[in-house]
């Protein structure tokens, strides 16, 4: 986990889910938080149903894109040539 930005509560062997997606314009999810604050904003609180294949405890049940100890879920963006 060590090499991933989720939050302290989360650490040892995980499984770890990751999705790549692409935009046909640049900046569109920047805001005052940043280039991808739009993202981060959106995602942060959304509901998610738990007791399936995780293998950590998320509570509560939400895609976390803020606290630092609870952070489940981030983004990264590349520019693709």
């Amino acid at each position: 986990m060590q090499k991933y930005q989720f939050g302290i509560n989360f650490g040892g062997n995980q499984n770890v889910w990751k999705f790549d997606f692409e935009t046909d314009q640049t900046g569109l999810f920047n805001n005052k938080l940043g280039d991808l604050g739009g993202l981060v904003q959106d995602l942060h609180q959304v509901p998610v149903i738990t007791k399936l294949l995780e293998s950590v405890n998320i509570d509560p049940p939400i895609f976390d894109t803020s606290n630092e100890q609870t952070i489940n879920t981030y983004f990264e963006a590349r520019e693709v040539q």
